[in-house]
């Protein structure tokens, strides 16, 4: 994953001080943007992960569980620490966790540590 630049990191800061609509609209637009624009060896990981899980799923080596059962995201992105993502995924991974994890600012919302 990229490094951000101070540019895209202003950016950024601005952004998430929008309101909800507004950064669903502006990610929207920044995701269509892209039009084509695929990173394949992370495509590439997706692919091979979805395959793995599923075949998991289908020797039931794994089980499901009904989302009332697993708890809150919360929960279920602790539990991700138990999992073993494939290099690009798990890049990923710790990108979204971290900005899940980051304060909001202007949102009056406090995340706890």
């Amino acid at each position: 994953m990229a490094q951000m630049t101070t540019e895209v990191s202003k950016l950024l800061e601005k952004a998430v001080s929008l309101s909800v609509e507004e950064q669903g609209a502006l990610a929207e637009s920044l995701i269509s943007s892209l039009g084509d624009q695929v990173d394949e060896g992370v495509h590439a990981a997706w692919e091979s992960e979805i395959a793995k899980r599923a075949a998991e799923l289908d020797s039931g080596k794994v089980k499901t569980i009904p989302w009332d059962e697993g708890g809150t995201w919360q929960n279920c992105l602790m539990a991700a620490d138990e999992i073993t993502f494939h290099d690009e995924a798990a890049a990923e991974y710790d990108a979204a966790f971290d900005w899940v994890s980051r304060p909001k600012p202007g949102s009056g919302v406090q995340v706890r540590q």
